[in-house]
């Protein structure tokens, strides 16, 4: 057993081999008291050194703060990466246990267990995994965070410590993705210089992997193999029925352009249905990640699943999370995503919650103090999209909605805690960040505000045909009884119209009753209305919200009363579920005529290819030549003049170019300057 000096604390370091924990014991509590490096914050705790361990007196009561914790502060240098946060727990009662390692650049992780209660103490682990490596400062512990519920009772911790290891799995699995990609692609589809490069990168990773030397290497090839990815699924050779695709990301993915293309050409008046926690628990049920409510019903999985991401930005890593986004795409389906964000200033999304009244949204923004915490908040969630490969390696492509219902001021985004324009900001901001910075091509952006009475309202805080992909809204209020039809009619027109005007799709993107009291809310008050007319049959999907309890759900289960005009709605030849009747959202499928690739550039048209001072572009009639990074952010535009254009001013790399001929003829590919 180690022995503590002054400040009864020791931190230790064993050398290891490759793969071999190094464990850092925080605290094994055998010194003369406790350390001064534990604090407490509130008056819901109380802490102090008993029986060689760290005895935690727990009262919650109505004067508590919903967030008072007692925290550990670093008092010796702790770099970590990927790592494990392990120590023994009893208690005299349940809770929800929150651990919050914070680091020197201010960023953060938060995980969470349920505890229950025990007279021994039981091992307690919690696992980080990170791609760069940051210095610790600080370890939070909440008992009920948030929480505003009296509680009191006794707790025990014991051998408090950090594992740090070489984590190799992440990049030998992103190495084996990878392979199957490039298994499955083509010169048809892909540059031929952008498959070398990509094949290039598969075997420095692979390298790597075989001989580690650090965390550090391993993140770094990590992150390499990541770009390399990016770099080969965003230079997709688009097929001409593809070019009326405008998406907010013009190097999106070739699944993400498809996806969008055949939600688009969906008959009008077809729609899919879908379900908030679609999988993963029901009303009665828990922890069955392939069991459904909908599916028990009516024998099919709804077509479009839709999951949260607040655990997720907050680094913690949710396997099952994964495991139905996959399952999803493998079966055909569509995954959405919303991001129930927690205050940046403390409290959870709802802004009655808040901790302070200062506005969050300002301090997100660049050069506000907390920007730098929401772009680790953004690339906690890259990780995880990335994370999401259908079977051939490719990425999945999901619709992503943050900042909904805006247009209220029930969350902290809300139209009475930020001004126009500082929403506008945020959303652009945050496109920008995934697509430019971040490399991130899988996304499709969702803009959902609350019900609204007209086009303007409708776009008051829309941040520009360039930022978003689906005009959406969510609507409850409407939709309690049948007075609210010619309201959620007439929002359903607005919003076709708009999808018509702005070559996007529209969607219900949240709507629902709770408990579903009304036996025909399906069929009479959702469907009818979406089927009045030509506009409100632009809609491409609708999607309730969740089953949390008998209660609080918003589709049936089986018993309920509200099932067989479920039933009859799922019957109903406009509604797409997981069966027969949901066409192939995957696949490509160009009407006869316009099945014309764009060309591919070959030696002809532009060349030499590497070049150094000039770029011969051989379009014998002029035009333009963009060139853009392998993130997809533009770098520079030039004018073609007789057949050419000086490059010697752009830094050795690899480009996207766009061409366009004086006589409206277009194509792409990649440019190597050396």
């Amino acid at each position: 057993m180690f022995k503590k000096g002054i400040l009864s604390i020791l931190i230790i370091l064993y050398i290891s081999l490759w793969g071999i924990a190094q464990p850092w014991v925080i605290d094994d509590f055998n010194g003369d008291g406790l350390s001064e490096a534990w604090k407490v914050t509130g008056n819901a705790f109380s802490i102090s050194q008993d029986a060689k361990q760290l005895k935690i007196n727990y009262n919650r009561t109505t004067s508590s703060g919903a967030w008072d914790q007692f925290h550990w502060n670093a008092n010796q240098e702790i770099d970590v990466s990927s790592f494990k946060i392990e120590f023994k727990l009893k208690t005299t009662i349940g809770f929800k246990l929150n651990v919050k390692p914070v680091y020197q650049d201010g960023s953060s992780n938060w995980l969470e267990k349920n505890i229950s209660s025990s007279t021994e103490l039981n091992s307690i682990e919690f696992q980080v995994q990170g791609n760069n490596t940051k210095r610790l400062s600080q370890i939070f512990f909440y008992f009920d965070g948030g929480s505003s519920t009296s509680k009191s009772g006794v707790a025990y911790m014991d051998d408090i410590m950090i594992n740090v290891t070489i984590v190799t799995e992440a990049l030998e699995g992103l190495i084996t993705q990878a392979k199957k990609f490039a298994n499955h692609i083509s010169n048809e589809e892909y540059p031929a210089n952008g498959i070398s490069a990509f094949l290039s990168a598969i075997n420095d990773a692979e390298q790597i992997v075989s001989f580690p030397s650090s965390q550090d290497e391993i993140n770094t090839a990590i992150n390499k193999l990541h770009k390399a990815f990016a770099e080969i699924e965003s230079s997709y050779i688009i097929p001409g029925g593809l070019q009326e695709i405008n998406l907010a990301d013009s190097f999106s993915t070739k699944q993400t352009k498809v996806l969008y293309y055949n939600l688009k050409k969906l008959d009008d008046g077809k729609f899919l249905f879908g379900h908030q926690d679609a999988t993963g628990y029901g009303v009665g049920w828990n922890n069955d990640d392939d069991r459904s409510d909908v599916k028990s019903v009516c024998g099919s999985y709804p077509a479009l699943a839709g999951w949260g991401l607040n655990g997720i930005a907050k680094g913690n890593l949710d396997e099952r999370a994964v495991y139905r986004a996959k399952k999803f795409y493998s079966m055909g389906a569509v995954n959405t995503f919303e991001w129930h964000m927690d205050n940046p200033l403390g409290g959870d999304f709802y802004w009655k919650n808040r901790q302070t009244d200062e506005k969050p949204v300002p301090t997100l923004l660049k050069g506000g103090a907390n920007h730098g915490f929401y772009k680790t908040q953004l690339t906690n969630l890259a990780n995880f999209f990335r994370m999401l490969k259908g079977g051939n390696g490719e990425s999945i492509p999901v619709i992503f909605r943050p900042f909904h219902e805006h247009t209220g001021s029930w969350f902290w985004w809300g139209a009475e805690h930020c001004s126009i324009e500082e929403y506008q900001q945020l959303w652009q901001f945050t496109v920008e960040f995934m697509r430019d910075s971040l490399c991130l091509h899988n996304l499709i952006y969702a803009y959902s505000p609350d019900r609204f009475n007209s086009k303007e309202q409708y776009l008051e805080r829309y941040p520009g045909d360039k930022y978003v992909d689906v005009v959406a809204f969510d609507d409850y209020g409407n939709l309690n009884n049948s007075s609210g039809r010619n309201n959620f009619i007439n929002e359903l027109e607005i919003v076709g119209n708009l999808a018509i005007e702005k070559n996007k799709i529209c969607a219900i993107s949240e709507t629902g009753l709770e408990g579903i009291p009304n036996t025909t809310w399906f069929t009479e008050i959702l469907m009818d209305p979406i089927l009045a007319n030509n506009f409100t049959k632009q809609v491409k999907y609708v999607m309730v919200w969740r089953n949390a309890n008998s209660t609080h759900h918003y589709a049936p289960y089986p018993g309920h009363t509200s099932s067989p005009d479920f039933v009859n709605f799922y019957n109903n030849p406009a509604t797409l579920f997981v069966d027969d009747s949901l066409p192939e959202l995957y696949v490509l499928d160009i009407p006869t005529g316009s099945n014309k690739q764009l060309p591919e550039g070959k030696t002809n048209k532009l060349y030499p290819n590497p070049a150094s001072s000039e770029l011969f572009v051989n379009t014998g009639i002029g035009g333009t030549i963009a060139f853009y990074n392998l993130c997809g952010k533009t770098v520079g535009s030039e004018k073609i003049l007789k057949n050419k254009v000086n490059v010697s001013g752009y830094p050795p790399g690899i480009y996207i170019v766009k061409v366009e001929t004086g006589a409206g003829e277009k194509f792409m590919d990649k440019v190597i300057i050396n």
